[in-house]
Protein backbone atom coordinates (compact mmCIF):
# COMPACT_ATOMS: atom_id res chain seq x y z
CA UNK A 1 0.00 0.00 0.00
CA UNK A 2 1.26 3.59 -0.66
CA UNK A 3 0.79 6.23 1.33
CA UNK A 4 0.96 9.92 -0.01
CA UNK A 5 3.96 12.01 1.30
CA UNK A 6 2.02 13.90 3.51
CA UNK A 7 1.07 11.36 5.52
CA UNK A 8 4.39 8.75 5.33
CA UNK A 9 6.22 12.20 6.83
CA UNK A 10 3.96 11.27 10.20
CA UNK A 11 4.56 7.75 10.45
CA UNK A 12 7.29 7.22 9.56
CA UNK A 13 9.50 6.37 12.45
CA UNK A 14 6.59 4.30 13.56
CA UNK A 15 7.13 0.29 13.12
CA UNK A 16 4.25 -2.35 14.42
CA UNK A 17 5.25 -5.66 15.55
CA UNK A 18 2.14 -7.69 15.66
CA UNK A 19 0.96 -10.46 17.27
CA UNK A 20 -2.46 -11.38 18.20
CA UNK A 21 -2.65 -15.22 19.06
CA UNK A 22 -3.26 -17.23 22.26
CA UNK A 23 -0.28 -17.23 23.84
CA UNK A 24 0.30 -13.98 26.05
CA UNK A 25 3.95 -14.58 26.95
CA UNK A 26 5.22 -13.76 23.38
CA UNK A 27 3.25 -10.08 24.39
CA UNK A 28 5.29 -10.36 26.98
CA UNK A 29 8.67 -11.01 25.63
CA UNK A 30 7.81 -8.54 22.78
CA UNK A 31 8.03 -5.46 25.61
CA UNK A 32 11.11 -6.54 26.87
CA UNK A 33 13.06 -6.72 23.63
CA UNK A 34 11.13 -3.29 22.39
CA UNK A 35 13.72 -1.15 24.24
CA UNK A 36 16.93 -3.16 23.28
CA UNK A 37 15.43 -2.84 19.55
CA UNK A 38 15.00 0.87 19.56
CA UNK A 39 18.62 1.89 21.14
CA UNK A 40 19.68 -0.22 17.84
CA UNK A 41 17.62 1.58 15.62
CA UNK A 42 17.26 5.14 17.25
CA UNK A 43 15.01 7.61 16.13
CA UNK A 44 12.37 4.31 15.52
CA UNK A 45 9.72 3.66 18.07
CA UNK A 46 7.89 0.05 18.01
CA UNK A 47 4.30 -0.95 18.96
CA UNK A 48 2.97 -3.65 19.45
CA UNK A 49 -0.36 -5.15 18.55
CA UNK A 50 -1.91 -7.49 20.70
CA UNK A 51 -5.41 -9.62 20.89
CA UNK A 52 -8.40 -7.72 22.51
CA UNK A 53 -8.26 -9.16 25.84
CA UNK A 54 -5.31 -7.23 26.80
CA UNK A 55 -6.54 -3.72 26.67
CA UNK A 56 -5.36 -3.64 30.70
CA UNK A 57 -1.71 -3.90 29.36
CA UNK A 58 -2.25 -0.64 28.14
CA UNK A 59 -2.20 0.95 31.23
CA UNK A 60 0.98 0.04 32.11
CA UNK A 61 3.31 -0.03 29.14
CA UNK A 62 3.38 2.60 26.11
CA UNK A 63 2.82 1.82 22.43
CA UNK A 64 0.63 -1.29 22.75
CA UNK A 65 -2.35 -1.00 20.51
CA UNK A 66 -5.30 -3.81 21.26
CA UNK A 67 -6.11 -4.90 17.25
CA UNK A 68 -9.57 -4.18 17.09
CA UNK A 69 -8.00 -0.18 17.77
CA UNK A 70 -5.13 -0.99 14.93
CA UNK A 71 -4.88 1.25 11.76
CA UNK A 72 -1.80 0.25 9.32
CA UNK A 73 -2.31 3.62 8.13
CA UNK A 74 -0.47 4.51 11.41
CA UNK A 75 2.31 3.16 10.96
CA UNK A 76 5.07 3.30 8.51
CA UNK A 77 5.53 -0.68 9.13
CA UNK A 78 3.73 -3.96 10.26
CA UNK A 79 6.09 -6.90 10.93
CA UNK A 80 2.92 -10.22 11.42
CA UNK A 81 4.29 -12.98 13.76
CA UNK A 82 2.08 -15.57 14.15
CA UNK A 83 4.21 -17.90 16.63
CA UNK A 84 7.18 -18.10 18.70
CA UNK A 85 9.61 -19.40 15.90
CA UNK A 86 8.70 -16.23 14.60
CA UNK A 87 9.17 -14.23 17.98
CA UNK A 88 12.98 -15.76 18.15
CA UNK A 89 12.99 -15.15 14.33
CA UNK A 90 12.75 -11.14 15.38
CA UNK A 91 15.34 -11.68 17.90
CA UNK A 92 17.72 -13.19 15.57
CA UNK A 93 16.96 -10.85 12.86
CA UNK A 94 17.48 -7.87 15.37
CA UNK A 95 21.06 -8.94 16.00
CA UNK A 96 19.54 -8.66 19.60
CA UNK A 97 22.70 -9.85 21.69
CA UNK A 98 21.72 -13.22 24.33
CA UNK A 99 22.43 -10.56 26.85
CA UNK A 100 20.15 -8.34 26.15
CA UNK A 101 17.37 -10.73 25.84
CA UNK A 102 18.69 -12.29 28.98
CA UNK A 103 14.77 -12.25 30.43
CA UNK A 104 14.39 -15.46 27.89
CA UNK A 105 15.53 -18.43 29.96
CA UNK A 106 16.54 -20.62 27.16
CA UNK A 107 17.26 -19.75 23.64
CA UNK A 108 16.26 -22.51 21.03
CA UNK A 109 19.14 -24.25 19.25
CA UNK A 110 18.88 -22.15 15.82
CA UNK A 111 19.86 -19.12 17.92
Amino acid sequence: MTLPLSQYVKVKDRYCIHYVGPNDEYIDQLIHIRPAIEEDLPGIKIYICCRVGLEYLKEKYERLIVESEFDKNEVAYVRYLDDQKAVWKLIVESYLPKTKASFLRVFPKEC
